[in-house]
């Protein structure tokens, strides 16, 4: 463990991925052990800690003068291929600023557990009943009245490019995961 009892990895998502753990000796000394790891590997590790968390902030960039700004988002588990879904009105501000710069951030907390995520990715705007109908849960009816059948709903798949994970229940000190 580090010095604050937490684990600390890096996922890139392209193509392999590689585990450095980090014994931490000092902040600018360290020791690094590296194992490979599969990419459906890493996906199935997200999808663990995903079960801890209800809601992620879902950060975009603002067109007008790149400000960043975040809302909450209710949590699924990633897709096999590492892809994460939302469910989205398609007449509001995120949808504009995805449609303008693809690029954000998903970031999950669950202090109780000192477990947190950091995911950056691209998202994608699409309208995919059938993709609806498999993701739908009764959980978004407050947000969306009419269930699939809402004029407005849109989905958000946000393909994930590279993810943090500090998780204080792991025993190792701390790992980066690399695609490449």
């Amino acid at each position: 463990m580090n010095r604050k009892g937490f684990e600390a990895a890096v996922i890139a998502f392209d193509c392999r991925l590689s585990i450095h753990e980090k014994p931490v000796v000092d902040s600018f000394d360290q020791e690094v052990i590296v194992r490979e790891t599969t990419r459906e590997e890493n996906i199935q590790r997200l999808n663990r800690l995903f079960k801890h968390f209800q809601v992620a902030m879902l950060t975009t960039i603002q067109p007008r003068d790149g400000s960043l700004h975040s809302r909450p988002m209710m949590v699924q588990p990633a897709n096999e291929d590492g892809s994460l879904w939302f469910f989205s009105k398609f007449s509001t501000a995120k949808i504009d600023e995805i449609r303008a710069g693809s690029q954000v951030n998903l970031a999950y907390a669950d202090p109780s557990q000192g477990r947190y995520i950091s995911i950056s990715g691209a998202a994608y705007v699409l309208r995919d009943r059938i993709q609806m109908e498999a993701l739908w849960s009764e959980v978004y009816r407050p947000w969306f009245p009419e269930g699939i059948d809402e004029p407005d709903l849109v989905l958000l798949r946000v393909n994930m490019t590279s993810a943090e994970i500090w998780d204080r229940s792991s025993q190792a000190d701390g790992a980066f995961l690399k695609l490449s």
